[in-house]
Protein backbone atom coordinates (compact mmCIF):
# COMPACT_ATOMS: atom_id res chain seq x y z
CA UNK A 1 0.00 0.00 0.00
CA UNK A 2 2.71 2.14 1.04
CA UNK A 3 4.65 1.58 -2.45
CA UNK A 4 0.80 2.57 -4.16
CA UNK A 5 0.58 5.99 -2.32
CA UNK A 6 4.52 6.75 -3.46
CA UNK A 7 3.79 5.67 -6.70
CA UNK A 8 0.59 7.89 -7.28
CA UNK A 9 2.75 10.86 -5.71
CA UNK A 10 4.51 10.85 -7.64
CA UNK A 11 2.36 10.19 -10.77
CA UNK A 12 0.17 13.70 -9.41
CA UNK A 13 3.40 15.41 -9.12
CA UNK A 14 4.71 14.79 -12.78
CA UNK A 15 0.85 15.23 -13.66
CA UNK A 16 1.14 18.76 -12.04
CA UNK A 17 4.46 19.47 -12.91
CA UNK A 18 3.79 18.89 -16.79
CA UNK A 19 0.23 21.09 -16.66
CA UNK A 20 2.16 23.45 -15.32
CA UNK A 21 4.80 23.49 -18.14
CA UNK A 22 1.87 23.41 -20.91
CA UNK A 23 0.11 26.71 -18.96
CA UNK A 24 3.60 28.36 -18.92
CA UNK A 25 3.81 27.56 -22.82
CA UNK A 26 0.16 28.71 -23.48
CA UNK A 27 0.63 31.82 -21.93
CA UNK A 28 3.55 32.59 -23.52
CA UNK A 29 2.51 31.91 -26.83
CA UNK A 30 -0.89 33.83 -26.59
CA UNK A 31 1.24 36.64 -24.17
CA UNK A 32 2.37 38.12 -27.83
CA UNK A 33 0.41 39.37 -31.08
CA UNK A 34 1.00 39.08 -34.37
CA UNK A 35 1.41 41.35 -37.16
CA UNK A 36 -0.97 42.16 -39.62
CA UNK A 37 -1.17 39.76 -42.44
CA UNK A 38 -0.99 40.84 -46.29
CA UNK A 39 -3.97 39.88 -46.78
CA UNK A 40 -5.62 41.38 -43.55
CA UNK A 41 -4.01 44.58 -44.52
CA UNK A 42 -5.60 44.41 -47.98
CA UNK A 43 -9.24 43.19 -47.05
CA UNK A 44 -9.03 46.88 -44.11
CA UNK A 45 -8.32 49.54 -47.28
CA UNK A 46 -11.98 49.86 -49.18
CA UNK A 47 -12.42 49.77 -52.59
CA UNK A 48 -12.02 53.31 -54.57
CA UNK A 49 -15.77 55.05 -54.77
CA UNK A 50 -16.65 55.67 -58.37
CA UNK A 51 -19.37 57.88 -57.50
CA UNK A 52 -20.27 61.51 -56.92
CA UNK A 53 -22.72 62.03 -53.72
CA UNK A 54 -25.54 62.75 -55.95
CA UNK A 55 -25.53 59.57 -57.70
CA UNK A 56 -25.02 57.28 -54.88
CA UNK A 57 -27.91 54.85 -53.82
CA UNK A 58 -26.64 54.48 -50.85
CA UNK A 59 -26.45 57.92 -49.69
CA UNK A 60 -30.10 58.43 -50.67
CA UNK A 61 -32.00 54.57 -48.98
CA UNK A 62 -29.65 56.59 -45.77
CA UNK A 63 -31.72 59.66 -46.13
CA UNK A 64 -35.05 57.97 -47.48
CA UNK A 65 -37.28 58.71 -44.31
CA UNK A 66 -35.68 62.27 -43.50
CA UNK A 67 -37.97 64.64 -42.68
CA UNK A 68 -40.41 66.39 -45.46
CA UNK A 69 -38.80 68.35 -47.52
CA UNK A 70 -35.58 67.45 -47.45
CA UNK A 71 -33.48 65.77 -50.63
CA UNK A 72 -32.72 62.19 -49.29
CA UNK A 73 -29.23 61.88 -50.70
CA UNK A 74 -28.49 65.29 -47.95
CA UNK A 75 -30.12 63.82 -45.45
CA UNK A 76 -28.31 60.80 -46.25
CA UNK A 77 -24.64 62.80 -45.88
CA UNK A 78 -25.70 64.29 -42.70
CA UNK A 79 -27.02 60.83 -41.21
CA UNK A 80 -23.40 59.25 -42.12
CA UNK A 81 -21.37 62.12 -40.91
CA UNK A 82 -23.67 61.85 -37.52
CA UNK A 83 -22.49 58.19 -37.10
CA UNK A 84 -18.76 59.01 -38.27
CA UNK A 85 -18.68 61.78 -35.49
CA UNK A 86 -20.25 59.14 -32.65
CA UNK A 87 -18.62 56.41 -33.81
CA UNK A 88 -14.73 57.82 -33.56
CA UNK A 89 -16.02 59.55 -30.51
CA UNK A 90 -16.44 55.89 -28.74
CA UNK A 91 -13.18 54.32 -30.56
CA UNK A 92 -11.10 57.40 -28.75
CA UNK A 93 -12.95 56.76 -25.60
CA UNK A 94 -14.74 52.75 -25.08
CA UNK A 95 -15.51 53.92 -22.13
CA UNK A 96 -18.39 56.30 -22.99
CA UNK A 97 -20.81 53.54 -24.40
CA UNK A 98 -22.03 52.78 -27.98
CA UNK A 99 -26.17 53.63 -27.08
CA UNK A 100 -25.37 57.00 -28.99
CA UNK A 101 -23.54 55.89 -32.18
CA UNK A 102 -26.59 55.08 -34.51
CA UNK A 103 -27.93 58.19 -35.50
CA UNK A 104 -31.67 58.51 -34.17
CA UNK A 105 -34.28 59.19 -36.66
CA UNK A 106 -35.24 62.76 -36.66
CA UNK A 107 -38.87 64.20 -37.80
CA UNK A 108 -38.87 61.01 -39.87
CA UNK A 109 -41.53 60.65 -42.86
CA UNK A 110 -43.26 58.18 -42.40
CA UNK A 111 -46.06 55.93 -44.86
CA UNK A 112 -49.90 56.60 -44.41
CA UNK A 113 -51.88 53.46 -44.74
CA UNK A 114 -51.17 50.32 -45.29
CA UNK A 115 -50.88 48.23 -48.55
CA UNK A 116 -51.56 44.50 -47.01
CA UNK A 117 -53.22 43.74 -50.08
CA UNK A 118 -50.15 43.75 -52.09
CA UNK A 119 -47.72 41.58 -50.77
CA UNK A 120 -45.79 39.98 -53.57
CA UNK A 121 -43.07 38.25 -51.89
CA UNK A 122 -46.55 36.04 -50.17
CA UNK A 123 -49.00 36.13 -52.62
CA UNK A 124 -50.17 37.21 -56.06
CA UNK A 125 -51.06 41.08 -55.98
CA UNK A 126 -52.34 41.26 -59.98
CA UNK A 127 -55.43 39.23 -60.05
CA UNK A 128 -57.46 41.13 -57.71
CA UNK A 129 -55.75 44.56 -57.85
CA UNK A 130 -58.33 46.44 -59.71
CA UNK A 131 -60.79 45.98 -56.38
CA UNK A 132 -58.16 48.10 -54.70
CA UNK A 133 -58.00 50.87 -57.54
CA UNK A 134 -59.86 53.32 -55.51
CA UNK A 135 -57.52 52.40 -52.49
CA UNK A 136 -54.21 52.45 -54.30
CA UNK A 137 -55.25 56.31 -55.94
CA UNK A 138 -56.03 57.32 -51.94
CA UNK A 139 -52.72 56.15 -50.62
CA UNK A 140 -50.84 57.57 -53.88
CA UNK A 141 -52.16 61.30 -52.49
CA UNK A 142 -51.46 60.77 -49.52
CA UNK A 143 -47.75 59.21 -49.90
CA UNK A 144 -46.85 61.59 -52.75
CA UNK A 145 -43.20 62.71 -51.76
CA UNK A 146 -42.16 59.34 -50.75
CA UNK A 147 -43.45 57.62 -53.67
CA UNK A 148 -41.52 60.49 -55.56
CA UNK A 149 -38.26 59.53 -53.80
CA UNK A 150 -39.00 56.17 -54.32
CA UNK A 151 -39.08 56.95 -58.28
CA UNK A 152 -35.93 59.12 -58.09
CA UNK A 153 -34.08 55.73 -56.40
CA UNK A 154 -34.31 54.79 -60.35
CA UNK A 155 -31.66 57.81 -61.76
CA UNK A 156 -29.28 56.84 -59.24
CA UNK A 157 -25.85 55.55 -61.14
CA UNK A 158 -24.89 52.46 -58.16
CA UNK A 159 -24.15 51.74 -55.13
CA UNK A 160 -21.00 52.07 -52.44
CA UNK A 161 -21.26 52.68 -49.00
CA UNK A 162 -18.98 54.99 -47.87
CA UNK A 163 -19.82 55.11 -43.70
CA UNK A 164 -17.55 53.31 -41.87
CA UNK A 165 -18.42 49.33 -41.69
CA UNK A 166 -19.51 48.85 -37.73
CA UNK A 167 -22.09 46.81 -35.92
CA UNK A 168 -23.59 49.81 -35.12
CA UNK A 169 -23.98 51.48 -38.66
CA UNK A 170 -27.92 52.60 -39.47
CA UNK A 171 -29.25 50.86 -42.35
CA UNK A 172 -30.40 52.76 -45.36
CA UNK A 173 -33.51 51.01 -46.67
CA UNK A 174 -36.57 52.09 -48.35
CA UNK A 175 -39.92 52.28 -46.44
CA UNK A 176 -41.88 48.31 -47.53
CA UNK A 177 -44.85 49.62 -47.78
CA UNK A 178 -43.48 51.73 -50.58
CA UNK A 179 -42.25 49.64 -52.31
CA UNK A 180 -45.80 47.68 -52.00
CA UNK A 181 -47.26 50.37 -53.20
CA UNK A 182 -45.22 51.27 -56.45
CA UNK A 183 -45.59 47.32 -56.99
CA UNK A 184 -49.97 47.52 -56.89
CA UNK A 185 -49.25 50.57 -59.15
CA UNK A 186 -47.56 48.94 -61.73
CA UNK A 187 -50.10 45.34 -61.38
CA UNK A 188 -52.88 47.99 -61.86
CA UNK A 189 -51.50 50.06 -64.87
CA UNK A 190 -50.97 46.90 -66.44
CA UNK A 191 -54.43 45.04 -65.31
CA UNK A 192 -55.87 47.53 -66.96
CA UNK A 193 -54.81 46.05 -70.60
CA UNK A 194 -54.26 49.61 -72.41
CA UNK A 195 -51.20 48.78 -74.45
CA UNK A 196 -49.72 52.18 -73.75
CA UNK A 197 -50.23 51.39 -70.09
CA UNK A 198 -49.21 48.14 -70.17
CA UNK A 199 -45.60 49.20 -71.79
CA UNK A 200 -45.53 52.31 -69.51
CA UNK A 201 -45.56 50.31 -66.41
CA UNK A 202 -43.47 47.37 -67.35
CA UNK A 203 -40.94 50.28 -68.46
CA UNK A 204 -41.46 51.39 -64.61
CA UNK A 205 -40.64 47.95 -63.10
CA UNK A 206 -37.39 47.29 -65.26
CA UNK A 207 -36.05 50.79 -64.01
CA UNK A 208 -36.67 48.74 -60.90
CA UNK A 209 -34.87 46.11 -61.07
CA UNK A 210 -32.05 47.74 -62.97
CA UNK A 211 -31.99 49.84 -59.47
CA UNK A 212 -31.66 47.09 -57.40
CA UNK A 213 -29.34 45.35 -59.57
CA UNK A 214 -26.83 48.37 -58.47
CA UNK A 215 -27.45 47.80 -54.86
CA UNK A 216 -26.61 43.52 -55.83
CA UNK A 217 -23.33 44.35 -57.73
CA UNK A 218 -22.07 47.47 -55.51
CA UNK A 219 -20.01 47.70 -52.63
CA UNK A 220 -21.92 46.81 -49.50
CA UNK A 221 -23.09 45.18 -46.65
CA UNK A 222 -24.72 41.64 -46.07
CA UNK A 223 -27.69 43.41 -45.38
CA UNK A 224 -28.03 45.23 -48.47
CA UNK A 225 -27.18 42.14 -50.67
CA UNK A 226 -30.13 40.64 -49.00
CA UNK A 227 -32.26 43.65 -49.71
CA UNK A 228 -31.39 43.88 -52.75
CA UNK A 229 -32.32 39.92 -53.54
CA UNK A 230 -35.70 40.56 -51.58
CA UNK A 231 -37.14 43.35 -54.06
CA UNK A 232 -36.02 41.52 -56.76
CA UNK A 233 -38.08 38.72 -55.87
CA UNK A 234 -40.85 40.48 -55.25
CA UNK A 235 -40.63 43.02 -59.30
CA UNK A 236 -40.06 39.02 -60.26
CA UNK A 237 -43.17 38.13 -58.53
CA UNK A 238 -45.59 40.87 -60.10
CA UNK A 239 -43.80 39.46 -63.28
CA UNK A 240 -44.74 36.64 -63.23
CA UNK A 241 -48.34 37.13 -62.09
CA UNK A 242 -48.77 39.91 -65.09
CA UNK A 243 -47.27 36.85 -67.54
CA UNK A 244 -49.86 34.49 -66.17
CA UNK A 245 -53.28 36.70 -66.01
CA UNK A 246 -54.66 35.48 -69.16
CA UNK A 247 -57.14 39.22 -69.36
CA UNK A 248 -53.49 40.62 -70.09
CA UNK A 249 -52.36 40.78 -73.77
CA UNK A 250 -48.80 41.03 -73.80
CA UNK A 251 -48.32 41.13 -77.10
CA UNK A 252 -47.46 44.85 -77.40
CA UNK A 253 -44.95 44.24 -74.46
CA UNK A 254 -42.54 41.97 -75.20
CA UNK A 255 -39.32 44.17 -75.55
CA UNK A 256 -40.14 45.25 -72.36
CA UNK A 257 -40.50 41.79 -70.45
CA UNK A 258 -37.63 40.69 -72.38
CA UNK A 259 -35.46 43.45 -71.24
CA UNK A 260 -36.43 42.93 -67.73
CA UNK A 261 -35.58 38.72 -67.87
CA UNK A 262 -32.57 40.06 -69.03
CA UNK A 263 -31.29 42.56 -66.99
CA UNK A 264 -29.41 40.50 -64.54
CA UNK A 265 -27.01 38.48 -66.12
CA UNK A 266 -25.38 34.91 -63.99
CA UNK A 267 -22.46 36.91 -62.78
CA UNK A 268 -24.42 39.69 -61.28
CA UNK A 269 -25.34 37.12 -58.51
CA UNK A 270 -22.37 36.83 -57.33
CA UNK A 271 -21.95 38.06 -54.00
CA UNK A 272 -18.28 37.73 -52.67
CA UNK A 273 -17.61 41.48 -52.24
CA UNK A 274 -20.31 41.31 -49.26
CA UNK A 275 -17.38 39.90 -47.30
CA UNK A 276 -14.71 42.39 -47.54
CA UNK A 277 -16.91 44.76 -45.90
CA UNK A 278 -17.42 42.06 -42.78
CA UNK A 279 -14.44 41.59 -42.42
CA UNK A 280 -13.73 45.24 -42.29
CA UNK A 281 -17.06 45.71 -39.51
CA UNK A 282 -15.65 42.58 -37.40
CA UNK A 283 -11.73 44.16 -37.52
CA UNK A 284 -12.81 47.14 -36.32
CA UNK A 285 -14.97 45.82 -33.75
CA UNK A 286 -11.75 44.53 -32.46
CA UNK A 287 -10.11 47.09 -32.27
CA UNK A 288 -12.50 48.10 -29.64
CA UNK A 289 -12.44 45.60 -27.33
CA UNK A 290 -11.59 46.65 -23.91
CA UNK A 291 -9.96 43.63 -22.59
CA UNK A 292 -6.86 43.44 -21.31
CA UNK A 293 -6.61 39.65 -21.27
CA UNK A 294 -7.00 39.12 -25.14
CA UNK A 295 -3.66 39.84 -26.55
CA UNK A 296 -4.32 38.52 -29.94
CA UNK A 297 -6.61 41.13 -31.94
CA UNK A 298 -4.14 40.76 -35.06
CA UNK A 299 -3.98 37.09 -34.49
CA UNK A 300 -7.69 37.13 -34.62
CA UNK A 301 -7.88 39.39 -37.71
CA UNK A 302 -5.42 37.47 -40.07
CA UNK A 303 -7.35 34.15 -39.01
CA UNK A 304 -10.81 36.54 -39.81
CA UNK A 305 -9.20 37.82 -43.31
CA UNK A 306 -8.45 34.56 -44.26
CA UNK A 307 -12.27 33.23 -43.54
CA UNK A 308 -13.38 35.73 -45.26
CA UNK A 309 -11.12 35.55 -48.35
CA UNK A 310 -12.67 32.13 -48.33
CA UNK A 311 -16.05 33.24 -48.73
CA UNK A 312 -15.43 35.53 -50.66
CA UNK A 313 -14.07 32.72 -53.23
CA UNK A 314 -17.03 30.69 -52.04
CA UNK A 315 -19.34 33.35 -52.94
CA UNK A 316 -18.17 34.02 -56.24
CA UNK A 317 -17.80 30.51 -57.40
CA UNK A 318 -20.21 29.78 -60.31
CA UNK A 319 -23.62 28.23 -59.01
CA UNK A 320 -23.22 24.31 -60.09
CA UNK A 321 -19.76 24.42 -58.10
CA UNK A 322 -21.21 26.00 -54.90
CA UNK A 323 -22.00 22.97 -52.64
CA UNK A 324 -18.86 21.00 -53.66
CA UNK A 325 -16.71 24.52 -52.43
CA UNK A 326 -18.90 24.81 -49.66
CA UNK A 327 -18.01 21.37 -48.42
CA UNK A 328 -14.05 22.63 -48.54
CA UNK A 329 -14.80 25.60 -46.82
CA UNK A 330 -16.87 24.11 -43.95
CA UNK A 331 -13.92 21.67 -43.89
CA UNK A 332 -11.61 24.40 -42.87
CA UNK A 333 -13.55 25.89 -40.93
CA UNK A 334 -13.23 22.56 -38.88
CA UNK A 335 -10.11 22.68 -38.81
CA UNK A 336 -9.22 26.05 -38.06
CA UNK A 337 -11.76 27.73 -36.12
CA UNK A 338 -13.76 24.97 -34.42
CA UNK A 339 -13.08 23.43 -31.42
CA UNK A 340 -9.79 21.21 -31.56
CA UNK A 341 -6.25 21.12 -30.52
CA UNK A 342 -5.71 24.30 -32.19
CA UNK A 343 -7.54 26.48 -29.74
CA UNK A 344 -4.04 25.58 -27.72
CA UNK A 345 -3.57 29.07 -29.71
CA UNK A 346 -5.75 31.96 -29.77
CA UNK A 347 -8.94 30.52 -27.96
CA UNK A 348 -10.75 33.47 -27.32
CA UNK A 349 -10.41 34.81 -31.02
CA UNK A 350 -11.54 31.71 -32.40
CA UNK A 351 -14.36 31.83 -30.04
CA UNK A 352 -15.20 35.09 -31.36
CA UNK A 353 -15.16 34.17 -34.80
CA UNK A 354 -17.30 30.36 -34.22
CA UNK A 355 -20.11 32.40 -32.53
CA UNK A 356 -20.30 34.81 -35.63
CA UNK A 357 -19.47 32.24 -38.50
CA UNK A 358 -22.41 30.19 -38.98
CA UNK A 359 -24.80 31.46 -41.18
CA UNK A 360 -22.25 33.11 -43.76
CA UNK A 361 -22.15 30.23 -46.10
CA UNK A 362 -26.05 30.56 -46.27
CA UNK A 363 -26.38 34.09 -47.84
CA UNK A 364 -24.68 33.31 -51.17
CA UNK A 365 -27.62 30.46 -51.43
CA UNK A 366 -30.00 33.49 -51.27
CA UNK A 367 -28.76 35.15 -54.23
CA UNK A 368 -28.77 32.24 -56.33
CA UNK A 369 -32.52 31.45 -55.15
CA UNK A 370 -32.74 35.21 -56.96
CA UNK A 371 -31.28 33.52 -59.96
CA UNK A 372 -33.50 30.74 -59.58
CA UNK A 373 -36.56 32.90 -59.68
CA UNK A 374 -35.31 34.17 -62.47
CA UNK A 375 -35.07 31.24 -64.22
CA UNK A 376 -38.70 30.43 -62.77
CA UNK A 377 -40.18 33.96 -64.05
CA UNK A 378 -38.82 33.00 -67.70
CA UNK A 379 -40.10 29.97 -67.69
CA UNK A 380 -43.30 30.95 -67.21
CA UNK A 381 -42.83 33.96 -69.98
CA UNK A 382 -41.88 30.76 -72.44
CA UNK A 383 -44.53 28.64 -71.42
CA UNK A 384 -46.56 31.54 -72.35
CA UNK A 385 -45.30 32.64 -75.48
CA UNK A 386 -44.94 29.40 -76.89
CA UNK A 387 -48.19 28.18 -76.29
CA UNK A 388 -47.05 25.30 -74.15
CA UNK A 389 -50.52 23.37 -73.38
CA UNK A 390 -50.87 21.70 -69.37
CA UNK A 391 -49.97 18.18 -70.42
CA UNK A 392 -46.70 19.29 -72.15
CA UNK A 393 -45.33 21.53 -69.65
CA UNK A 394 -43.17 18.61 -67.90
CA UNK A 395 -42.08 17.62 -70.68
CA UNK A 396 -41.01 21.13 -71.48
CA UNK A 397 -39.43 21.73 -67.95
CA UNK A 398 -36.87 18.37 -68.79
CA UNK A 399 -36.08 19.98 -72.06
CA UNK A 400 -35.19 23.32 -70.76
CA UNK A 401 -33.05 22.86 -67.79
CA UNK A 402 -31.57 26.67 -68.46
CA UNK A 403 -34.51 28.49 -67.97
CA UNK A 404 -36.38 25.11 -65.18
CA UNK A 405 -33.48 24.18 -62.86
CA UNK A 406 -32.29 25.78 -59.88
CA UNK A 407 -28.45 26.49 -60.97
CA UNK A 408 -26.95 25.13 -58.07
CA UNK A 409 -27.95 21.35 -57.39
CA UNK A 410 -29.44 21.13 -60.77
CA UNK A 411 -32.67 20.46 -59.23
CA UNK A 412 -35.49 20.59 -62.00
CA UNK A 413 -38.37 22.76 -61.17
CA UNK A 414 -41.82 21.36 -60.83
CA UNK A 415 -45.43 21.30 -62.55
CA UNK A 416 -48.24 21.00 -60.22
CA UNK A 417 -51.18 20.15 -62.68
CA UNK A 418 -54.03 20.50 -60.35
CA UNK A 419 -52.77 24.08 -58.74
CA UNK A 420 -51.44 25.04 -62.16
CA UNK A 421 -48.12 26.62 -60.88
CA UNK A 422 -44.89 25.97 -61.53
CA UNK A 423 -42.50 26.07 -58.67
CA UNK A 424 -38.77 25.74 -57.58
CA UNK A 425 -37.01 24.60 -53.99
CA UNK A 426 -35.36 27.59 -52.21
CA UNK A 427 -31.65 26.30 -50.99
CA UNK A 428 -31.36 29.82 -49.03
CA UNK A 429 -32.95 28.73 -45.67
CA UNK A 430 -36.32 30.26 -46.45
CA UNK A 431 -40.06 28.92 -45.58
CA UNK A 432 -43.11 29.06 -47.54
CA UNK A 433 -44.38 31.61 -45.03
CA UNK A 434 -41.10 33.75 -45.79
CA UNK A 435 -41.12 33.96 -49.66
CA UNK A 436 -43.30 32.35 -52.45
CA UNK A 437 -41.36 30.03 -55.11
CA UNK A 438 -44.21 28.99 -56.57
CA UNK A 439 -46.33 30.80 -59.75
CA UNK A 440 -49.51 29.96 -61.23
CA UNK A 441 -49.32 29.13 -65.25
CA UNK A 442 -51.01 31.28 -68.24
CA UNK A 443 -53.20 28.39 -69.31
CA UNK A 444 -53.44 28.07 -73.24
CA UNK A 445 -56.48 26.29 -73.14
CA UNK A 446 -58.99 29.54 -71.86
CA UNK A 447 -60.37 31.85 -74.05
Amino acid sequence: MQTFLQLLGRVLRWTFALAAVLFVIFVAINAFDEDPSPLAKQLATPAPNPLKPEENLNLALMGFAGPAGTVPIEAGQARVAEYEAALAAYQKDPNIGVSGIAPKDKGKLAFQGDVKFCRPLQYSCVARIEANKAEIEQLLVANRELYERYLGLHRLAGYYETATPSVYLPIGYANPEVKQLFLANVALRAKANVPAGLKSALADLRDDVKTWRQVLIGDGSIISKMFAVASLHGDHAVLADIIADKDIDLTPAVSEIEAILGLINPPDWKTGKMFVYEFRSGAGMLDNLNNPFFRKINATKNLSAESMRRLQELADTNPEAYLGARDTYQKWVRENVQEGLHYFYNPIGKILMEIAMPAYDQYPLRAYDGMALQRLVRLCYEIRSKKIDDKSIPSFIRENSQWAAHPVDGKPFTWDAQKREVAMQSLGGYTSKDRRFSFPVWNAAAK
